[in-house]
């Protein structure tokens, strides 16, 4: 591979997820129920935290999906207009066992410290491997945060 070399690729910032009716009037009962309790209980703030919650929540599930470039190169990583530099960037693991391929990114970042970016085309995944090496990126094997892996079960 040459020096600084760059890839690009284009994606979706969240990959499908079929949802029929019945989820989302799941969704809904579920949060009424909630916010019904709550009330019951004396607790109007919470009852209408639920309710706020759970209309968010469907809001944004139901929005569509964007396409992002994403690019990766000798300065960093490149997400759309985010820029994310090697200096913020811990360690990375490439998870090639589904669909899609995915690049677990541990970064410094205190809220969110593990990322996670698709590739569809997994013959990248030996150029990405090559440029974090070049870069001096330790690899480490990382797995997304259980709450992650549960949402996607959940189909958000």
């Amino acid at each position: 591979m040459e020096e600084n070399q760059i890839v690009t690729w284009e994606a979706y910032d969240k990959q499908d997820k079929e949802r029929k009716v019945d989820w989302f009037w799941a969704l809904g009962i579920i949060g009424i129920a909630g916010s019904v309790l709550a009330f019951i209980f004396d607790n109007f703030l919470f009852g209408v935290f639920i309710l706020l919650g759970i209309t968010v929540l469907i809001f944004t599930v139901s929005q569509k999906k964007r396409k992002i470039l994403y690019k990766i190169d000798h300065q960093g990583i490149h997400i759309g207009t985010e820029f994310v530099p090697y200096t913020k960037i811990v360690s990375f693991y490439l998870d090639e066992t589904g669909e899609w391929g995915k690049i677990l990114l541990h970064t410094k970042h205190p809220i969110s410290p593990i990322m996670g970016i698709y590739y569809e085309d997994k013959s990248l995944g030996d150029d990405i491997y090559e440029i974090f090496m070049e870069n001096e990126v330790k690899e480490e094997y990382l797995v997304e945060p259980i709450s992650h892996q549960i949402f996607e079960k959940l189909g958000f």
